[in-house]
């Protein structure tokens, strides 16, 4: 999935009499880096939580246990069990080749992750939503030999991304988000975009007049094109300025923008 974490930071404008003036450009110059340098680190950070928890379902999935014609389903999930509670997941279950998961009834042969996996992927899901709770979903092919016969599936705390972007630090009026494919928020300084599944470029259509979703969404859809994106965020009194950066592991993008 390809993660963007995009960050923008509010910087203040505030006019001090200083014997040195210095420059709006040299200013802005300067942010513009270490924003970028920020963002940079948190889709780093992101790309090796992702890396970890797809590493450690594959290593679950090439168990012998589960490959194994002479354990059944609950025993093989009483092993599966105990990787849940070991990496304080939320659920784990297994699928034959069909996409059926016999001890929990569940058909997820529809399901992205179960596709992923059945192609011989390991992958990690945009969160899905239960409620009022969010999760992702890890997954990773069981084979017998070259042949895949089934798929494990475990679902993650969203925390796991919402813990990145709480790390970012960048001023009280900028903002830092994970996107992912569709442009849908997936985590946020403001947490409340993600439970709304807020999606700034579709929501550009039914928001014709509104000048902040108009230019913020015009950012992101440059973003995705490849382009830069230095026009800003129409904060009154502030610095506009917008950086991200891309990941692999189904397409996902993070910000900033301050």
């Amino acid at each position: 999935m390809i993660l963007v974490i995009l960050a923008t930071l509010g910087v203040s404008v505030i006019n001090v009499a200083m014997s040195t003036v210095i420059s709006r450009d040299s200013t802005t110059s300067a942010l513009e880096q270490t924003l970028t340098e920020t963002t940079k680190l948190a889709a780093l950070a992101a790309q090796n939580m992702i890396s970890t928890y797809t590493l450690t379902v594959a290593e679950i999935a090439s168990s012998p246990l589960l490959s194994s014609q002479e354990l059944t389903p609950d025993q093989k999930q009483e092993f599966i069990q105990t990787k849940v509670d070991a990496y304080y997941m939320r659920f784990g279950g297994m699928t034959d080749a069909n996409g059926h998961d016999p001890v929990h009834d569940t058909d997820v042969s529809g399901e992205p992750f179960f596709q992923a996996a059945l192609e011989g992927n390991t992958y990690m899901s945009t969160p899905y939503k239960e409620g009022d709770e969010m999760f992702l979903v890890v997954s990773a092919p069981v084979r017998a030999g070259n042949q895949v016969e089934g798929v494990v599936y475990f679902q993650c705390d969203t925390n796991l991304l919402q813990s990145i972007i709480n790390e970012i630090q960048i001023g009280e009026n900028g903002d830092a988000y994970i996107l992912d494919k569709e442009g849908t928020t997936i985590a946020a300084l403001e947490t409340e975009e993600v439970y709304s599944q807020e999606n700034l470029i579709q929501d550009m259509a039914s928001a014709p007049d509104d000048q902040y979703i108009q230019q913020l969404g015009a950012i992101e859809k440059k973003w995705w094109q490849g382009k830069a994106a230095s026009e800003g965020i129409p904060i009154p009194g502030t610095i506009p300025i917008t950086s991200r950066a891309m990941l692999p592991s189904p397409a996902r993008m993070a910000g900033v923008w301050a």
